[in-house]
């Protein structure tokens, strides 16, 4: 029997409630560490969990006021890879990824399950009449996407430049040479994103938890939200209209 479980996942930390409820553990602490910028409803529904981490210290409120003792939440913040907080110039970024550092510069990220049509983002991006950089990166499992990109890319006579890229181990490079970053509001993405200090752009939240966690970023003036009445070209050309904002 472990003398500390940490759960990373709400049904693990279910689970061992459940096990503490019948009295199956000899002793243990469980850390449950939640990967969302907010704070789920299944929190209370764990009241044996010793403790609780959060991705903030603006949940705590929250939590407090749906009955969570303040002393079991522990802000910690979601972990991200060390790299994501190591600074890195936009200029030496740039030579790393052999693109122009001077050039307006957008990271496109499509995850694994297929979400993000970015040939239909860039074609509407490059609409707007400024000659942008495109970074678009797939997961490694998302190859039908990354073919269509690349064989856009390869036909594709305008003023824009596109980089398309599969599984990488350098996004934090991609990072900090962009001006900010179109994505679905994983927690880990946005989390590193706001590792770089760098604008988000989120787009079709998983209802339930992205959803949740767009409401956070939003609300605290962090990212915006594409939708079918604020497209991408939209949304996009605000934010470079608006350098104070970026």
């Amino acid at each position: 029997m472990p003398d500390v479980i940490i759960c990373t996942h709400v049904f693990a930390a279910q689970m061992v409630d459940e096990l503490k409820k019948q009295q199956k553990t000899r002793r243990y602490r469980d850390h449950r560490h939640c990967y969302r910028l907010h704070a789920p409803p299944v929190l209370e529904d764990v009241p044996r969990v010793q403790y609780i981490v959060t991705a903030s210290e603006l949940l705590t409120y929250r939590c407090v006021q749906r009955g969570i003792p303040e002393d079991r939440i522990l802000p910690f913040g979601i972990p991200v890879h060390p790299k994501f907080n190591e600074k890195l110039s936009r200029e030496d970024a740039a030579a790393q990824l052999g693109i122009d550092p001077k050039m307006k510069t957008i990271l496109l990220m499509g995850g694994s399950m297929g979400h993000a049509d970015h040939v239909k983002n860039i074609e509407s991006l490059s609409q707007i009449g400024t000659p942008f950089q495109f970074l678009c990166w797939y997961a490694a499992t998302n190859k039908k996407m990354l073919y269509h990109v690349e064989q856009f890319a390869s036909h594709y006579q305008g003023s824009c430049r596109i980089y398309p890229y599969g599984f990488v181990h350098n996004v934090e490079v991609m990072m900090s040479a962009s001006d900010c970053i179109v994505s679905k509001p994983g927690g880990l993405t946005v989390s590193e994103a706001l590792a770089k200090n760098l604008p988000m752009l989120l787009f079709d939240p998983i209802p339930g938890h992205e959803e949740r966690n767009v409401d956070f970023l939003v609300n605290n003036g962090m990212a915006a939200l594409i939708t079918k009445h604020f497209p991408i070209d939209e949304a996009v050309y605000e934010l470079f209209c608006n350098p104070v904002r970026l």
